[in-house]
């Protein structure tokens, strides 16, 4: 992306924050059934936007003022060779297929995002020509250092990743392929897809997808498991580039980034869980999700998540669910009731009544009206049925 189209992003993001805070304040969606639309497709030009500024400039942000900012990008520049014909110093800006060291690479890493936030922020209101161009220099020298082969005599840094097809883990996937696209050189990659019924990862201690293994050459320093943004991952590879080591850590916060469900987790999720199981397209599903939807974000202390059954995971089948729509009660890392099929307003009322308010460690369970099978599930529901006829 050239530091021109860059602004352009900078810009779009701008103005569609800023139609959303309007449309937020002004409640237009209730004028408007087009300005509905609207809201949607905004909210989806800030995510992409967002992505882009992410990967573009890092962490780096828009703190004090542009002249500090650009004291900061010369002071960093110019402490690495590399960069001296930016000042008019020496020599070419860098010569095609020469190789740089470990410290140039990460340094320009860095430099790129800095110098992507200085235009992005500032570059329209900067009417100092020099500045301007230096800093589009050291951009375009970033660029290439970035992209020359790199003299390493450490250890590669290798993020083993393994994750399966669902969207997460493919999102995930397109995270660490950039930030090894940025490293070359300095950061390989091994991919590893597996099945959501894979248990063979279990013994390298992954319980849950997408996961990396952080290596530095053979030895393993630390695992990740769920997802994690441009900058975070940025932020791990960067220490162990610079001798550093890093801990485990998880980011699963919600049932969907889990591929195995324990009572740990689903404690450490909140108080109060309610899930509701749905199949894309099913009529009665669709019947259904408005007024569960309704009930379950009507509670500040429910921590309410819908979960659509679409063959990435089993999640349904770590609840013994095996129909939809299906509700799922979850307090204090235990289940304590469910309700198969559908189910009207006051009915449900009742339940989350139970839910939030009765002393009852058990709601049991409730079935008012029909349901699905899921597919796949049809094996299990006999037997279920052949079991409780004797």
């Amino acid at each position: 992306m050239t530091l021109e189209e860059f602004k352009d992003v900078m810009q779009l993001n701008k103005l569609a924050k800023s139609w959303i805070e309007d449309y937020k304040k002004n409640n237009l969606g209730v004028h408007s059934e087009n300005l509905k639309k609207q809201y949607k497709e905004m909210n989806q030009l800030k995510s992409r936007t967002d992505n882009l500024i992410e990967k573009q400039s890092g962490e780096a942000g828009a703190d004090g003022d542009w002249k500090s900012l650009l004291a900061e990008i010369k002071k960093l520049a110019q402490s690495n060779p590399v960069f001296a014909a930016c000042f008019g110093k020496s020599g070419n800006l860098l010569k095609e297929g020469a190789s740089v060291s470990k410290e140039a690479g990460m340094l320009a890493i860095k430099l790129k995002n800095l110098t992507s936030a200085w235009v992005g922020n500032y570059g329209d209101d900067v009417k100092d020509d020099e500045a301007n161009s230096l800093v589009a220099t050291i951009y375009e020298q970033a660029k290439k250092v970035i992209a020359s082969p790199k003299d390493s005599d450490s250890d590669m840094v290798i993020l083993e990743f393994y994750g399966s097809k669902n969207k997460r883990c493919n999102k995930m996937l397109k995270t660490v392929e950039f930030i090894a696209d940025e490293h070359k050189g300095l950061v390989d990659i091994v991919i590893n897809k597996v099945e959501d019924e894979d248990k063979s990862i279990h013994k390298k201690g992954i319980e849950n997808l997408p996961a990396i293994i952080f290596k530095r050459g053979k030895k393993s320093i630390a695992k990740h498991e769920g997802s994690l943004s441009i900058s975070a991952l940025q932020s791990k590879v960067n220490m162990l580039l610079e001798g550093a080591n890093i801990t485990d850590s998880s980011s699963i916060n919600s049932i969907n980034d889990l591929k195995k469900i324990n009572k740990k987790e689903l404690y450490s999720m909140g108080e109060y869980l309610m899930f509701y199981f749905t199949l894309h397209n099913d009529g009665l599903c669709k019947k259904t999700t408005p007024v569960v939807e309704k009930a379950g974000r009507g509670f500040s202390k429910v921590k309410f998540e819908s979960v659509m059954v679409d063959g990435s995971h089993s999640l349904h089948r770590s609840f013994g669910v095996t129909h939809v729509p299906s509700i799922v009660f979850v307090r204090l890392g235990k289940v304590i009731g469910k309700h198969v099929g559908y189910i009207n307003p006051s009915n449900l009322d009742e339940l989350m009544d139970k839910f939030t308010k009765s002393a009852k460690t058990k709601m049991g369970l409730t079935q008012y009206g029909d349901s699905r099978i899921i597919p796949g599930e049809e094996d299990k529901v006999k037997e279920k049925d052949k079991k409780k006829k004797k």
